[in-house]
Formats: C-alpha cells, sequence, structure tokens
C-alpha cells in the first residue's frame, strides 16, 4: 500500500459569500507541470496590460481545468460542468471565493514564484517539461 498524495479539499463559504451552502471539490495538490501551467497563466496577468482581460479568463480556465474536481453550481436548472469553462461562466465574486479558498487552503498562489535553482520561469520548466516527456 502506497501513500496517497491525491488529496481533495471541500470548500466552505462563509455566510456572507455569493457560494454559501455550495459544495466545491478541489484537488489539493498538484504535479508540477500542472502547477507551473497555472503559474504560467498567471505570468500573463502580469506581462501584458493591452490584454489583461484575455489572461484573466485564461487563468481561470487553467485552474478550472486543473484543480477543479466537483460542485453543485447550476445556471438555473441547468448544471455548469466544473472544468474551465464552468469556471468562466460563474460570476466573477463566486471564481474569486474558489480561487481564494484554494489558495487558503493549499497555502499555494498562482502567483507566488516556484523554487527554481538556476532562476528559470515556469515558462522554461514547461518547455524543459515538454522535450523530456
Amino acid at each position: 500500500m502506497g501513500f496517497d498524495v491525491s488529496g481533495r479539499i471541500l470548500l466552505e463559504f462563509d455566510e456572507d459569500s455569493s457560494l454559501f451552502g455550495a459544495c466545491v471539490v478541489l484537488r489539493k495538490d498538484l504535479p508540477i507541470r500542472e502547477f507551473l501551467m497555472i503559474q504560467k497563466a498567471s505570468a500573463g496577468l502580469r506581462e501584458d496590460e493591452g490584454e489583461q482581460d484575455e489572461a484573466l479568463v485564461n487563468l481561470y480556465r487553467v485552474f478550472g481545468d486543473t484543480v477543479l474536481v466537483e460542485w453543485d453550481l447550476t445556471d438555473g436548472d441547468e448544471p455548469i460542468l466544473p472544468n474551465g469553462e464552468g469556471m468562466v461562466r460563474i460570476p466573477m465574486r463566486a471564481a474569486n471565493a474558489i480561487l481564494n479558498g484554494w489558495n487558503a487552503s493549499t497555502g499555494i498562489s498562482p502567483n507566488s514564484n516556484a523554487v527554481s535553482v538556476n532562476g528559470a520561469s515556469a515558462e522554461a520548466a514547461l518547455e524543459a517539461m515538454a522535450v523530456t516527456s
């Protein structure tokens, strides 16, 4: 029997949150490749001020595709899929609450710098991983 590294987080929201009572399950820990993908998407927010809107949408898409496991969010009677597209369909306050809840629960932030022994960026690390896989 091995050690399971696929931890999950059930987010709980305060009564004043737009998501109070919702069930949102997220992956607690990410493989390095997926964490670097989120960092790369987050880096887009800091790079080009002219494309901030698309960079923000991309960050939430990548986060939804890599971190979301399940939720019970709907748009009226229509379920919203727990993925990147679902993440950009929900209201901004709800999306922020989910991202901030994950940050608080894991101590990981998409805006934090990955540990680097040689100063390489997240983009360089992803490129190196693509070459070796």
